[in-house]
């Protein structure tokens, strides 16, 4: 880029504008150029291609119009400089190279009035040959010609992505061809298959959110009818409500730990799998699926979801908070652990 800019300050010099300035006024040459850039990401072009003229020391004046209008002033010659592209309309050199050809001027495809007579008869003798060696060695004279006499300024050569599913057969993109699409086949059987694979409905969410109202609601229900009966009620001691009240708060604590452990469970199975469990833990690894197979097997994964809840309940009653997947180390313990350094930290 640096011996790019070197050489066009040097050409500007010899043409009798150094530093772009017009001798005879002393004001910084203007380009005008037409173009039909309108976008967002258009308008991102048209600033790099402004910075890139004004590090020649002249000034880029874009005029940006709406495609109709552009084309128009494109077929009637009223630019300076325009911005164009063009995209083949069938896989063979000519479809490019003719777009400089003389007796094709515009409002033709050739669209900057380029004519050499050199270029001209190359490329005449040029289409009326077949693909070969002498062709192409046509076809590279020209393209000397039209970089030497510089019709054309090249910007960019797009690239294209795409994403493919794995039903989709015979699908090769090609940079110039437009009848790919003709040759694509489906294979609708495994299309099918994996829909139904990755489209597997998960009732886990709902369920917990049910049970979660189901449980919310048996305190309001038994405030309800306390309520409704209190006139009803007989004179009970004072020792005996204190109790009754005991009993139902911890009742009513035991259905709470239960659902928030249940919400929690399903929570966490909805947003986890095993298999993605074991590879956060396995990553440092590059794990295989027999090695994730066997870590799922090793943490008790693997076995049914009902079996799971259970243990993690009987766990948690006995005041058993788990393991760490990674260390394998109890949490309660290097909580304290944790709780306690930093006890001792503070104390003088």
């Amino acid at each position: 880029m640096i011996r790019g800019y070197a050489r066009a300050k040097q050409l500007l010099a010899e043409a009798g504008y150094p530093q772009g300035l017009d001798p005879k006024t002393g004001q910084r040459l203007t380009l005008f150029w037409d173009n039909a850039l309108i976008t967002p990401s258009g308008r991102v072009q048209i600033g790099l291609i402004a910075r890139q003229i004004a590090a020649l020391g002249m000034h880029l004046e874009s005029r940006s119009w709406r495609y109709p209008v552009f084309q128009d002033r494109v077929d009637t010659g009223q630019f300076q400089l325009m911005n164009y592209g063009w995209v083949a309309d069938y896989p063979d050199p000519e479809n490019f190279v003719f777009l400089l050809y003389g007796p094709y001027q515009r409002p033709a495809a050739n669209a900057s009035n380029y004519n050499n007579p050199a270029y001209n008869r190359l490329f005449e003798q040029m289409r009326a040959m077949d693909d070969g060696p002498e062709r192409l060695a046509l076809i590279s004279q020209m393209r000397e010609i039209a970089v030497q006499d510089c019709p054309w300024i090249y910007l960019h050569h797009s690239e294209s992505y795409g994403l493919t599913q794995p039903w989709l057969k015979h699908y090769k993109p090609h940079p110039i061809a437009l009848d790919t699409m003709k040759y694509i086949g489906v294979d609708g059987a495994m299309r099918a298959r994996l829909q139904r694979e990755w489209n597997r409905p998960n009732y886990w969410p709902l369920i917990g959110i049910a049970l979660v109202v189901l449980v919310g609601s048996v305190p309001a229900v038994q405030v309800v009818r306390a309520r409704h009966n209190r006139h009803v009620r007989r004179a009970i001691g004072r020792d005996c409500l204190m109790l009754r009240y005991i009993i139902r708060r911890l009742l009513y604590a035991i259905l709470i730990l239960i659902s928030v452990s249940l919400v929690t469970f399903v929570l966490f199975y909805a947003s986890s799998s095993p298999q993605q469990i074991a590879r956060r833990n396995l990553s440092a690894k590059n794990p295989t699926p027999q090695q994730i197979e066997e870590w799922i097997h090793q943490h008790g994964y693997d076995r049914p979801r009902w079996q799971q809840f259970k243990e993690h309940m009987s766990q948690l009653f006995l005041l058993r908070f788990g393991k760490s997947d990674a260390s394998g180390e109890r949490y309660l313990g290097t909580h304290w652990d944790r709780r306690s350094s930093c006890l001792f930290c503070w104390l003088p």
